[in-house]
């Protein structure tokens, strides 16, 4: 029996390092090798292990299966356990502090307003971050050989986050981004915003987001673009897509430190069609003539999604996904790639070909506010600012010029926890950047 299984071990270890090869080299022509190179790591050394047990002694191998068996369940144990407290921990924290606070807090869940809404007559759609459509190197896109989209489905009732007790629920513009429609039909572009989450305005209503705060402040025309999810990569994809051909006064770059260039980086560096945007200026999918193409692909790839929900979970469990966060979870740890500064400068670059005025937005996070961080080492500030300099981009650091000169910064979190910034935070992000950017 316990052969048997170091021999089952063994193959699988075989077929998975065959597999690897496969994907490597024949599915991505091995455009994604030092990726992969990883796996052939792991597999290779679990067929040398394998082979290893299998000239040792049976009470050995016994030994060792039985230590190997019982540290896999205990590993997945608590990989499901973490799994179930993660998705319950945040809702209940934010609960109490509502309850505390004398809000009342939506407590449906993004289902349940679905299906609410769809009974009051509305046709809604969930919040499709870009980078969703990125999976182990390649896209949806490049799966069904077609485009690659920046946006969300358009004209269409979109839900997203609850965070402050409300469910952020807005109307998209004509191109699936969280704007009244209206601000396209503008002859001149004053500003325009490129960002994540924190530029689309995650949990706060239509209009109290960081442009529709701009908006109401200045009266000026404002386009943002921001997107859940987006890294540097797309942040520049879009400026290619809808601000070339408009031409705006004040390009912002709203740069989220809490995960810019970990996570949305490295998924988009792996991505060819978002690597093109890099390596040629004039590149362009022509999004905006091809909208509805985006609607089409966005609702195939929902209807992709919520079939798969149960298997994604399954596969995130199988990996240990949270279990491999938490090991390898160090701030001060990031590293700023040097292809990130070659993003900046064209970015840069392109705004001025056409007189335009490119902005660094620095955004903090929840974390930086408690004990005991540095602040200049804390996801390498200084030095990314420094580098932001070095190519003569003006910077407008949130920290510096809002947050440190709070008695306790957290006040601009929903309820003071982490996550996106309040209504108010957004009110006051915008109102230091009309004052900088002004002047």
């Amino acid at each position: 029996m316990t052969k048997s299984f170091i021999w089952l071990n063994l193959i699988v270890s075989i077929l998975l390092l065959g597999y690897s090869f496969y994907r490597s080299e024949l599915v991505f022509n091995g455009e994604y090798h030092d990726k992969y190179i990883k796996h052939y790591g792991v597999f290779l050394s679990l067929i040398f292990l394998w082979s290893f047990l299998l000239r040792k002694k049976q009470v050995y191998q016994l030994v060792f299966v039985k230590y190997y068996i019982v540290l896999g369940v205990a590993l997945y144990a608590a990989e499901i356990f973490l799994t179930y407290s993660f998705s319950n921990r945040d809702a209940n924290a934010r609960l109490e502090a509502a309850e505390a606070a004398g809000v009342i807090f939506d407590e449906r869940g993004a289902l349940e307003v679905y299906e609410d809404l769809l009974e009051k007559g509305f046709d809604p759609v969930p919040n499709i971050q870009p980078t969703n459509l990125i999976v182990a190197g390649e896209t949806f896109a490049e799966r069904l050989n077609k485009i690659l989209p920046f946006g969300g489905v358009s004209l269409r009732t979109t839900i997203s986050n609850n965070e402050s007790g409300q469910r952020m629920i807005f109307q998209s513009d004509r191109y699936g981004f969280n704007n009244p429609d209206k601000a396209w039909d503008a002859e001149e572009i004053d500003w325009f915003l490129t960002g994540d989450s924190m530029t689309q305005g995650i949990a706060v209503q239509p209009g109290e987001d960081i442009g529709g705060q701009i908006r109401s402040l200045t009266s000026q025309s404002v386009i943002n673009l921001g997107m859940s999810g987006n890294g540097p990569l797309i942040e520049l994809a879009v400026i290619n897509e809808y601000a070339a051909s408009r031409k705006p006064h004040n390009v912002l770059w709203l740069y989220f430190e809490g995960n810019d260039l970990v996570g949305d980086f490295r998924k988009e560096k792996s991505t060819g069609i978002l690597m093109q945007y890099l390596n040629n200026p004039s590149f362009t999918q022509k999004l905006e003539d091809r909208q509805d193409e985006i609607d089409s692909f966005l609702l195939a790839f929902v209807r992709d999604e919520m079939a798969s929900k149960t298997k994604n979970l399954l596969r995130n469990v199988f990996y240990l996904s949270n279990i491999r966060q938490i090991l390898v979870h160090n701030h001060n740890q990031l590293t700023i790639d040097p292809l990130f500064g070659k993003v900046l400068k064209e970015a840069n670059d392109r705004c001025a070909s056409w007189g335009g005025k490119m902005h660094f937005i620095y955004l903090p996070q929840f974390e930086r506010y408690l004990p005991s961080v540095n602040h200049d080492e804390f996801r390498k500030r200084k030095e990314l600012i420094e580098l932001v300099n070095e190519l003569n981009i003006p910077v407008v650091d949130l920290h510096e010029e809002l947050f440190v000169h709070l008695p306790d910064p957290k006040v601009l979190f929903p309820f003071g926890l982490k996550g996106h910034y309040s209504a108010e935070g957004y009110s006051k992000v915008a109102r230091i950047l009309t004052d900088c950017i002004s002047d």
